[in-house]
Order: structure tokens, then C-alpha cells, then sequence
């Protein structure tokens, strides 16, 4: 074999495995019809919830992603066969695959629609309505800074005025002068703040970890170069995230896999919660295990959610941690 392919697979009841190993069904699938050399790491929870805290110090930052423990596995066993390990990341925010980005397409739409005043006006309204933005505090989307800011939700609207203002400051060609598809600027802006800050980060290091090498094909600067070059609205061809490469290797690639939905790649955190993960989170948030978390986390009500089992850790919970001055 050429070359060797590595991917995750929890391990949940067989009632879960659509939810969470999906991409691993069609991944296995793919490999075995065209006779690559795949394997496959079964993550289990205790596993996971060891793994976890390694990763974090590995990385360096306490930054949070749902699959930390499970790169922090795979890439421990990839390090067994290979020194040099090729990532995809950055094709959804080249190729718009996200669904996020249509919903930047309907603002963009309105905007072209209505005078810039009122829909602004607009916004705001909506923000002071529902207590995400001070009264008096105006939107502007109209610009695209604060309109990337918007849609990714950073934090309250207090915190996000001031992370504007200060990638504003820096000067940057893609703040100051950002690409005319605003589609386009939209997600070069996740480019170069979400993917540079915490998925490139979180994987080169972790691979490092292990001595391997993590390298980015789609951050290259001839593919970035003519990826931005393509009209948005041909990127989403039919209003279908990544429309235009589904096309064009539709007929060269099955279609469970050209056909395929968004689905993200998801760790069943829920699930683990009341087990033994959400009992590593508990000892992790109590003062006990650090001190310095006391004003900086609500971890009574991070610990009644363990108990009730409804949160994900995902953005709702994230609602527990207090704003920082």
C-alpha cells in the first residue's frame, strides 16, 4: 500500500452508531472498495476521559473541542506507522461546507435588498430584544468584521466589540481590505482566526506530541489563492454547502459519499457525562483540583447539568462560564 488512512470510532450502543460513527461507516466503506489500508481506533470512555487532560497540556491552552481525547488517541497510534500525517482541515472554509454560510448568504441577500440604516437598526433590535446586546448598543452589519463576529456568536455582545476593535487594530489586509464576495470574506476571516487559533494548533501539536509532522494541503497558497477567486454562489451551486466540488467529483466517487450530509464530527459527550468522563469534569471544575477557578466558573451549575444529564458541552454549556473583566 501507498499510503495508510487513520479514523476514530466511539464506542456506543449500536442504536448510537448513526449519531456518532457515520463518517467512520462510509470511511471504512470507501477504503475497502478502493483497497486502501485503513484502520480504525476504537474510542472508549475511559480511554477518552485519560487521554483528555494530556491532550490539554499538550496543546498548551485550555481550549476546548469535543474530539481532543479521541485526535489525542488516534494520533498516538498513527505515530506507530508514520512520521508525516495529512489533514483536511480548511476545505469547508475554502469550498463553504458549512451550513453557517448560507445563513451569511441570507444577510448578505438583505442587504442587497434594504438600505444598510435600517437593517442594522434592525439587528440591533433583535439583539436588545433578546438580551444578547446592551440597549442603546448598535449592530453594524454592514461590516464584514462585525458581521463574521455576529455569526460565530463570540461570546456576549460586550466581548465581542472588543475582540472587533482589536482585530481591527491589527491591521490585517483581510480586516482592512477584506475579498469583494462577502461569502468569501466571511470565511477567509474563519480561516484565519478559527482555524489558526484552535484547530491548527490543537492538531499540529498534539501530532508533534508523538513526533509526527501535521501538514494542510488546502492552506496552500495556490489552492487558497484560487479557491477565493471562485464566486461564492458557485461554491453553494443548488444552495448546497460545498455544491460546486460535490459536482465535480460526482461521477468519480460514490455517492454515499458526493451525496452525503453535513454532519460535523461528533463525540458523545452527552452520553459519557454520567459516567466516567463527567467525573473527571466534576474533579477538573472543583476547587480542589484548582483554586484559581473560583470567579471564573459557575461549577454548581456546570455540575447540576452533569447531574440532570442534559448538557453537551457545547455552546449552551459554555453559557456557565462567566465573563472575564
Amino acid at each position: 500500500h501507498t499510503f495508510r488512512t487513520y479514523t476514530t470510532r466511539f464506542d456506543v450502543p449500536d442504536q448510537l452508531n448513526q449519531e456518532f460513527n457515520e463518517d467512520a461507516d462510509i470511511a471504512s466503506r470507501l477504503c475497502d472498495e478502493y483497497g486502501v489500508h485503513h484502520e480504525e481506533l476504537n474510542v472508549r470512555e475511559a480511554e477518552y476521559a485519560f487521554a483528555y487532560e494530556s491532550a490539554i497540556v499538550a496543546i498548551e491552552e485550555p481550549r476546548w473541542n469535543a474530539g481532543i481525547g479521541a485526535y489525542w488517541l488516534l494520533a498516538q497510534r498513527a505515530a506507530k506507522d508514520i512520521v508525516v500525517v495529512l489533514n483536511g482541515s480548511g476545505g469547508d472554509e475554502l469550498f463553504l461546507g458549512y451550513p453557517s454560510y448560507l445563513n451569511a448568504l441570507a444577510i448578505d441577500r438583505r442587504y442587497d435588498r434594504y438600505p444598510r440604516w435600517i437593517l442594522n437598526f434592525w439587528y440591533s433590535l433583535m439583539g436588545w430584544r433578546r438580551k444578547r446586546l446592551p440597549v442603546g448598543t448598535f449592530l453594524h452589519l454592514d461590516e464584514m468584521l462585525d458581521r463574521w463576529a455576529y455569526l460565530r456568536r463570540i461570546g456576549s455582545q460586550d466581548r465581542t466589540r472588543v475582540i472587533v476593535q482589536m482585530l481591527r487594530g491589527v491591521k490585517y489586509p483581510a480586516v482592512q481590505e477584506p475579498l469583494e464576495d462577502h461569502q468569501n470574506a466571511i470565511a477567509e476571516l474563519d480561516r484565519l482566526f478559527w482555524l489558526a487559533d484552535e484547530e491548527y494548533i490543537r492538531t499540529d501539536k498534539i501530532s508533534m506530541q508523538f513526533g509526527m509532522e501535521g501538514r494542510f494541503p488546502f492552506v496552500g497558497k495556490e489552492v487558497v489563492r484560487l479557491a477565493n477567486a471562485i464566486p461564492s454562489q458557485e461554491k453553494m451551486r443548488r444552495g448546497v454547502p460545498k455544491g460546486l466540488l460535490r459536482d465535480a467529483y460526482m461521477g468519480h466517487l460514490p455517492d454515499y459519499v458526493t451525496k452525503k450530509r453535513k454532519t460535523g464530527w461528533k463525540a458523545p459527550i452527552a452520553l459519557w457525562m454520567t459516567g466516567v468522563f463527567g467525573d473527571f469534569i466534576t474533579e477538573t471544575l472543583s476547587e480542589g483540583y484548582y483554586g484559581g477557578l473560583s470567579g471564573f466558573i459557575n461549577s454548581e451549575s456546570v455540575r447540576r447539568q452533569h447531574v440532570e444529564g442534559v448538557t453537551s458541552f457545547s455552546t449552551q454549556s459554555m453559557k456557565n462560564f462567566l465573563p472575564i473583566a
